[in-house]
């Protein structure tokens, strides 16, 4: 099977890695991949509910620079949600935005509101030249392979930066107070 797709163990169907999950007996089992329609079908027969499936083509959104960026979309069923990302050899990596369905929402609602969300944060521009462009810096942690996971990585306007890159923009600052905020992938910073 190429690399860039895997064959779900159900419907034999061949989907990118990141449209399925790979399934366990909860023992440390290996029961093999499924895509995001079999699981959505799983998940509806063990909570005795049905859940729909939302399928989603790319889409290409410009940002604050005007360059283009095309997002491919994940499906969660439960707890329900979508999320958004660009693929960077292959894996979903620079910019990311999710969103988690708010009480009786449609699933066009959800995927407007997210839309929304990630226009808004491709409009926001927090680093120029290697310098920080307005005091406020917004990204999201990930793990270095190279420190092995004992120093993050940050994604800020789409791009990779180790934390000393991150820290050398922040020397420009020197003296000044900070406020580090934590916050789930679908809530709005």
């Amino acid at each position: 099977m190429d690399a860039q797709r895997e064959q779900c163990a159900r419907c034999l169907k061949a989907v990118p890695p990141y449209s399925g999950v790979h399934q366990s007996d909860g023992k440390g089992n290996d029961l093999g991949f499924v895509c995001g329609r079999c699981w959505t079908e799983i998940l509806s027969k063990h909570s005795g509910e049905h859940l729909d499936f939302l399928e989603l083509e790319p889409v290409v959104v410009s940002d604050a620079r005007g360059a283009e960026h095309e997002f491919h979309f994940r499906y969660n069923p439960i707890p329900c949600g979508v999320q958004a990302f660009e693929l960077e050899d292959g894996v979903p990596g620079g910019y990311q935005f999710a969103v988690l369905a708010e009480d009786d929402e449609s699933s066009d609602a959800m995927v407007a509101r997210l839309m929304t969300k990630m226009r808004r944060g491709l409009k926001r521009r927090h680093v120029e030249s290697g310098g920080i462009h307005d005091k406020t810096v917004r990204g999201r942690i990930e793990w270095d392979e190279e420190q092995g996971g004992r120093i993050p990585r940050v994604v800020v306007d789409g791009i990779s930066l180790s934390w000393d890159d991150l820290g050398e923009m922040l020397m420009s600052f020197e003296g000044w107070q900070f406020r580090l905020e934590i916050a789930d992938p679908a809530d709005e910073v």
